[in-house]
C-alpha cells in the first residue's frame, strides 16, 4: 500500500512473506536492506513499514477489507 502525503512525501506499507525457518536477525537484516534500497531509489519515501506476514494471514486480512471476490494478486504468486 502506498499513499502520497505531499509532492515529496510517500508512505509505504508492505506485507512480506519470509521463509519460516529464518532467524530474527536474518529477517531484521533483510528488512534493513529493503528499507535502504527503497530509500536510495526513492528518497521521497518518508515512511516505510514492513510487516512479515504469512500468505494465509494476508489473504484473510485482504478478504476482510475488500471481500473474497476482490482480486489481490495472490493468484499471480507461484
Amino acid at each position: 500500500m502506498t499513499s502520497q502525503l505531499a509532492p515529496d512525501q510517500i508512505f509505504v506499507a508492505l506485507s512480506l512473506e519470509f521463509e519460516d525457518d529464518l532467524r530474527v536477525p536474518v529477517v531484521e537484516d533483510a528488512v534493513a536492506t529493503i528499507e535502504a534500497k527503497v530509500r536510495a531509489a526513492h528518497p521521497e519515501v518518508t515512511a516505510l513499514f514492513i510487516k512479515p506476514e504469512t500468505p494465509k494471514a494476508f489473504a484473510q486480512a485482504h478478504d476482510r477489507l475488500f471481500g473474497p471476490e476482490a482480486a489481490s494478486g495472490r493468484e499471480l504468486q507461484s
